[in-house]
């Protein structure tokens, strides 16, 4: 099987040979290879990456909240231009034979983006911060006792995430898209934010937002409300509830809010669109909450 420019057997384990992190100042590396798989990933400033693929040399910017895997025996370098900088974060891995994940596992759990080559993805699954944690506790484990299983656990979620990661560009987006659309036909009475959905499907709330508007035309937070005042106007029509609970009911957490949003939406009051599109066939029809400051 390969795994990361790998050749493993079943039985081989995967674990973190060297790890780093730094700060570099308008550098230019050479070309160079080494037998250790490599994740670089940038925590600030921007570089350049360049690697050798089938014969030819490509490159590919790395900004922030960006990182790279590269596969073992990857000819490749970093640039950094003069005057800039960039922090990177670093770990390498390479194949042991007694500590670490089992490539059997790996295998098993559906890891196969390991065999491809060089990828380049946004950090929308708590990466960087995965990696700091898997410094922190790399740093400290000749100190504490069960770091190994700590270690090895952190490397296993790291993988998990870079996996979802690399499967989500291209034709998955619209997947992603579908999922987070289902989401929120489900949950928008529940007062749900945009961070919510994001936070269901395990995706950074920048980059599902930046997904949905590029796919939709519309922000998540939109997308919500319309849900919602739609829902509103069918309470308002076909029921005699008050539209505090109208709002309540809905999803939207205070009365401002609903009447806000709604006179966004349809340029009239919830209590003015009640009075123009529905006769009062009830005597007993009391003022709404909203029309006392209108």
């Amino acid at each position: 099987m390969k795994i990361l420019g790998f050749s493993a057997k079943r039985t081989d384990r995967l674990a973190v040979a060297n790890y780093y992190a730094y700060r570099y100042h308008g550098f230019d590396m050479k070309f160079h290879s080494h037998p250790n798989a490599e994740i670089m990933y940038n925590d600030g400033g921007a570089c350049e990456i360049y690697w050798r693929e089938n014969g030819s040399s490509k490159k590919l910017p790395l900004k922030k909240g960006q990182f790279a895997l590269l596969p073992s025996q990857t000819q490749h370098m970093l640039y950094v231009p003069q005057g800039g900088r960039c922090d990177i974060l670093n770990l390498e891995l390479t194949l042991s034979p007694d500590s670490g994940l089992r490539c059997a596992e790996l295998e098993d759990a559906g890891l196969d983006f390991l065999s491809g080559g060089v990828c380049f993805a946004e950090d929308t699954a708590s990466v960087g911060a995965t990696i700091k944690k898997l410094h922190e506790e790399l740093g400290s484990a000749q100190f504490n006792a069960g770091s190994g299983l700590q270690i090895a656990a952190l490397l296993a979620q790291l993988l998990v995430m870079i996996a979802r990661v690399a499967r989500m560009g291209g034709a998955d987006s619209s997947y992603i898209i579908n999922k987070a659309m289902k989401f929120i036909e489900n949950e928008y009475s529940n007062g749900i934010s945009s961070k919510d959905v994001a936070e269901s499907m395990k995706l950074h709330p920048v980059y599902l937002e930046r997904q949905f508007k590029k796919h939709t035309g519309v922000s998540m937070l939109s997308h919500i409300n319309s849900l919602r005042v739609e829902r509103a106007k069918q309470l308002i029509l076909n029921t005699a509830l008050p539209l505090i609970d109208v709002g309540a009911e809905c999803g939207f957490n205070t009365r401002q809010n609903f009447y806000e949003t709604f006179k966004k939406y349809e340029g009239c009051s919830p209590s003015d669109y009640r009075r123009r599109k529905k006769e009062r066939t009830d005597s007993s029809y009391r003022q709404a909450p909203y029309e006392a400051g209108e």
